[in-house]
């Protein structure tokens, strides 16, 4: 009675287990079973003698696609034991399954974070191409350094704008303040459409305030750019708006001047609306 005994396909395996013989036929029964603890037991013994079983890699990167959580999170960590990039490709895909326990995001981050050495080289020459917004994420989170933010940024003009947008919030969130300083300065050079630029400097500048971070050399660069702004296109309002909040909260300093000259000069153009938090003047 199975009900009352769910324990019983896994004796078999406990045997074999004890005479030290893995069956790779019986795990690849159990790790098909209709009850998911049997799945999710057989799913680690699978990582745990990964080195003794052939199709242990395989069967471990199918576990990752399983319906159950407890057998995602037992095949995390066999493939954390395997640890070549094939297993690290499975990691990230189980980063993109929603709704994740706390469990399951540890053993990602810590699977990602452990096996850094074998991934950030491949990622960083290109070999390893990470597209999707949650396995970048977790890339980002799990590298001891800043690395991923830092090849995101320097890649920005060659990405997809779908890509680039969320590179950008990325690097916000999870950079540091380099990566930061070329991402800004890489979105304030490109030829999107000024209400394009602007959502997306004021969503950067969003995040970043929540990590009190602002760009390296910003009080250096920034006063140029808004100094090559023209005051008269009515149509960049909002832009103009968005840099000159960047400038005041990210404390551009020198900037200040222009953004004093602003003031005189935005007047009946609709521009000084959007400068309340620096309002009657910046000093």
């Amino acid at each position: 009675d199975l009900t009352a005994q769910p324990h019983l396909p896994l004796q078999p395996l406990w045997y074999k287990l004890a005479t030290g013989k893995p069956d790779p036929a019986l795990l690849n029964d159990l790790r098909q079973h209709a009850d998911p603890r049997i799945r999710a037991a057989a799913m680690r013994v699978i990582g745990e003698q990964s080195t003794a079983l052939e199709p242990a890699l395989a069967w471990l990167l199918a576990g990752v696609a399983d319906s159950d959580d407890q057998v995602v999170l037992e095949a995390v960590c066999g493939l954390h034991r395997v640890g070549n990039l094939e297993a690290i490709g499975g990691m990230l895909l189980a980063s993109q399954r929603p709704n994740q326990d706390q469990s399951l995001r540890f053993a990602i981050w810590n699977g990602l974070r452990q096996t850094q050495s074998v991934w950030l080289p491949p990622f960083e020459s290109g070999q390893l191409q990470v597209e999707d917004a949650a396995s970048l994420d977790a890339l980002a989170d799990a590298a001891g350094t800043p690395a991923v933010a830092r090849y995101l940024a320097e890649q920005l003009a060659a990405q997809e704008p779908t890509a680039q947008a969320r590179s950008l919030q990325l690097i916000a969130y999870r950079g540091d303040a380099l990566s930061l300083s070329t991402a800004v300065r890489w979105l304030l050079a490109t030829d999107r459409p000024t209400a394009e630029k602007s959502e997306l400097l004021k969503s950067v500048l969003a995040t970043t305030l929540t990590r009190k971070l602002a760009p390296a050399g910003v009080d250096d660069w920034l006063p140029d750019v808004l100094e090559s702004q023209s005051l008269a296109d009515v149509s960049a309002v909002d832009w103009l708006v968005a840099l000159a909040n960047a400038a005041e909260q990210w404390q551009a300093k020198s900037a200040y001047p222009v953004l004093n000259k602003w003031l005189d000069e935005g007047f009946g153009r609709g521009l000084t609306k959007g400068l309340n938090p620096m309002q009657p003047r910046v000093a």
